[in-house]
């Protein structure tokens, strides 16, 4: 029996990775894959001479052409992160999880010297500030920015019909972002969210199931999607 429908609405690149772990743990079934944002490099990337090192809070802030020193200290949140980081020539370190440990993993270690934080246009939840009103040099440069996109036909075919409909979300931005298509949803929605924060961004009123992931990784969102298929089989 083929898992029920699945919409990915993560960029491009992330929706075609995880569509791919979705087939290998719950087998064929249909995916839809609309991204509510598309990633676009800034025009002027940061001068990162003299820094000491780099905060990543996603693997998206290496874009091309950016130029940084080989084994220069990365400091990210995640392991998926820290890989695209490691990938890049960097001395990657993880803070195996969200904001909360990345900030505990910087003060813990407390790097000297000049930090810089590439991010995109729109972040969840400050870091730079708070890391810089417990001393360190923090700096922020956007290396790119998350422009919105319409959901494509057969997302919007999706949502207009009846019927159960999985639905991971991964960013408190994807969550508002999307809040406008599920408000007049006929589909039985069956939300994962990978945080309390990103379940908090989308009305729990657009969803007739909510449910929020153990840890803030995508494994954690795939292992609680593979349980609301379960149960919607069941």
């Amino acid at each position: 029996m083929p898992h029920a429908p699945l919409l990915l609405t993560r960029p491009a690149p992330e929706s075609r990775r995880f569509a791919a772990e979705v087939r290998a743990r719950l087998g064929a079934g249909r995916v839809v894959i609309s991204p509510v944002m598309v990633i676009v490099p800034s025009r002027g990337l940061p001068d990162c001479t003299g820094i000491a090192g780099v905060i990543l809070t996603s693997a998206k802030a290496l874009v091309p052409g950016l130029q940084l020193p080989a084994r220069l200290p990365a400091y990210c949140v995640g392991a998926r992160t820290a890989a695209a980081a490691a990938a890049a020539g960097l001395d990657a370190r993880s803070a195996e999880g969200a904001l909360p440990e990345l900030q505990a993993l910087l003060l813990a270690e407390r790097p000297a010297g000049r930090l810089l934080h590439l991010r995109g246009a729109h972040v969840s939840a400050p870091l730079a500030g708070p890391l810089r009103a417990a001393g360190l040099a923090v700096e922020e440069a956007v290396t790119y920015d998350q422009v919105p996109v319409p959901p494509v036909p057969e997302a919007a075919a999706l949502l207009a019909a009846p019927g159960p409909v999985l639905l991971p979300v991964f960013s408190a931005r994807t969550a508002r972002l999307l809040a406008p298509f599920l408000e007049g949803a006929a589909a039985q929605l069956v939300v994962a969210a990978i945080s309390p924060a990103v379940a908090d961004a989308l009305p729990v009123q657009s969803a007739a199931r909510l449910d929020v992931a153990t840890r803030p990784d995508s494994g954690a969102v795939l292992d609680l999607l593979a349980k609301q298929d379960a149960s919607l089989r069941a």
